[in-house]
């Protein structure tokens, strides 16, 4: 995996995401500095694991995907809810301190030996494992309410690459019944080949859209141009030559309404080419 394959994925899923939320949108920054990776580690009160720091050092210090599209959802998805990822140095900091005030809240093993890198909205924590290995270490979610903790990766690398093909879901301890095997998160179960049949589905309607809006534009500014060949080359310069003929004191008052016809024109014509580039 590397910064590329992120940013495709993660942008396919974003346009994909805006079919039913236009706010649907995505955040990849450059990658992190030592600098950067050393403040981090001081405000989050740890040392960050060699997946972790080479992550943030060589691909991006946040990787970020948000889209509202659980009312869109037929009703055999609505388990998935919102899409709300986000993986940062930020987070990491936020994560972290949560992690360990809730250890030394409950005193519970679950909490131990980790270090969170996810607080999810729910509060609960996506975080390394430094029991699975110390290096590298497994990727797991602690339930908060029960305590249970539940394996989704085997390290970081894995995590990243099954969460960005399922489509950065938010996770919540009611999926991983249907999620999880005896290795973590399994992108290959039903519920996660219906989301993405769905989404497929979802994709060949969108190039037809697209299309009917790129022949619409094309029927439009022909016709714009045409109205404005004829108001500029023709009409306003015969109007102009008959006032001068008879209104010499007209003549200031014919060349204001031509600059004023002219800047309407202009500004037409660059929001309908404004119109055609968005599209």
């Amino acid at each position: 995996m590397d910064r590329k394959w992120i940013e495709k994925h993660i942008e396919g899923w974003t346009q994909l995401y805006q079919s039913m939320d236009e706010q649907a949108g995505f955040r990849l920054d450059t990658c992190a500095s030592e600098g950067a990776l050393r403040k981090t580690e001081s405000l989050a009160g740890c040392s960050l694991p060699n997946d972790l720091r080479e992550f943030f050092l060589r691909i991006s210090s946040c990787v970020e995907l948000k889209a509202r599209i659980q009312t869109s959802l037929p009703a055999s998805l609505k388990i998935v809810g919102d899409i709300d990822f986000r993986l940062s140095l930020f987070g990491v900091i936020q994560a972290e301190r949560f992690r360990n005030e809730q250890e030394k809240q409950t005193k519970q093993a679950v909490w131990h030996n980790k270090i969170g890198i996810i607080l999810t909205p729910t509060h609960d924590v996506i975080a390394l494992d430094k029991n699975y290995h110390q290096t590298h270490p497994g990727v797991v979610f602690i339930d908060k309410a029960t305590g249970k903790c539940y394996l989704l990766a085997k390290d970081l690398i894995s995590f990243m690459e099954i969460i960005l093909y399922i489509g950065a879901w938010n996770l919540k301890e009611e999926l991983f019944q249907t999620l999880l095997d005896s290795n973590g998160i399994n992108p290959d179960c039903a519920l996660v080949n219906q989301f993405y049949t769905f989404f497929m589905e979802q994709k060949t309607i969108m190039p037809q859209t697209n299309q009917t809006d790129k022949k619409s534009n094309k029927n439009i500014s022909p016709f714009m141009m045409l109205c404005m060949v004829f108001i500029f080359c023709f009409l306003i310069p015969y109007v102009y030559i008959q006032m001068a003929k008879y209104y010499d004191h007209m003549l200031l008052y014919a060349s204001a309404i031509f600059a004023i016809v002219f800047f309407i024109g202009l500004i037409m014509a660059w929001k309908e080419n404004s119109h055609s580039i968005s599209k």
